[in-house]
């Protein structure tokens, strides 16, 4: 028999052994202790208003999987979701046990409902778990089993990219670009990615008569990631380039630039990533030396009575 249960802090070494099963083959989530899941309020995101883990238990057997559901707190940001939607955090099931999944996905769409949630906004990363993969990283399309499932009940891909990533990187020495201006590196205080803050990293900017011409942002991953070197690993936060001035190799001036700071703050490997059409990118980042990683998706749905 399978029952959907209310979390319980009991509860918290099944779900850390589902967690730590179901991302197994996601790249760069290492396994997390039971202790992140004991206390639901040391999970919370930081822009909701409630938030519950509903788990799915079969008789006999221990828990088969878990959702971390929310509601999403009025917007004070940009990038903030509008209209308050419901939110999926996170769904996980043992592979077998579909029946299990699609019982978490109703039981979080009725706590929707309850709450007067039309829209819902599943596995967006600004509300992902902050030890779960990369920022920026949404569903992995290493879980094709959620994917199925969100996708049988109506949801739809809303925002999808492939990361990027390049182990123990040594940035290329480029020509530089048959054009007017000055690299200025300048301290970047603590860059916010979604709910994963990073370290401190380095801002290089191209300057032509105090104009800035293109932009490269790189920040390191923060200590507290469950990856044991995270603090070795960099992240291009944003790369831009003045629409008049591309196609003439100052983005590579700016991002081996940016990569040679971030190599003497002792970084040793490095992430990027861009969006999922973005194909002008993605030519340019496998050619400078980045290997594709993994592509992830976020969803939404509007619900209807």
């Amino acid at each position: 028999m399978l029952e959907i249960l209310r979390f319980q802090p009991e509860m918290a070494v099944d779900l850390a052994r589902c967690y730590n099963t179901f991302v197994a083959d996601v790249p760069h989530c290492a396994p997390v202790a039971a202790e992140c899941f004991a206390d639901i309020n040391r999970l919370s995101a930081a822009h909701t208003d409630e938030e519950r883990i509903v788990v799915a238990h079969e008789t006999g057997r221990r828990i088969v999987g878990f959702a971390h559901i929310a509601i999403a707190a009025p917007p004070t940001q940009d990038w903030h979701p509008k209209g308050e939607p419901g939110i999926i955090r996170f769904l996980a099931y043992q592979l077998g046990h579909r029946a299990a999944g699609a019982a978490l996905l109703e039981a979080a769409e009725r706590w929707f409902q309850e709450h007067e949630r039309r829209e819902v906004c599943a596995w967006c990363n600004d509300y992902t778990y902050g030890f779960y993969h990369l920022p920026f990283a949404h569903l992995s399309d290493r879980l094709m089993c959620v994917h199925a499932l969100l996708g049988q009940a109506g949801y739809r891909v809303s925002m999808s990219g492939p990361l990027f990533d390049w182990h123990d990187f040594e940035p290329p020495t480029v020509a530089r670009p048959d054009l007017e201006f000055e690299l200025r590196v300048e301290p970047l205080q603590e860059p916010w990615i979604g709910p994963k803050k990073m370290d401190a990293g380095v801002a290089v900017r191209a300057m032509r008569d105090e104009r800035e011409m293109g932009l490269c942002e790189m920040g390191r991953l923060a200590r507290s990631s469950s990856l044991e070197d995270a603090h070795d690993w960099c992240f291009c936060v944003d790369l831009d380039v003045e629409e008049s001035v591309q196609d003439r190799g100052l983005g590579k001036s700016l991002l081996s630039a940016g990569l040679a700071e971030m190599r003497k703050l002792g970084c040793r490997h490095a992430f990027i990533d861009t969006e999922w059409d973005n194909y002008r990118a993605q030519l340019f980042y496998t050619n400078f030396g980045f290997s594709f990683c993994d592509r992830t998706f976020a969803f939404a749905k509007e619900m209807t009575d």
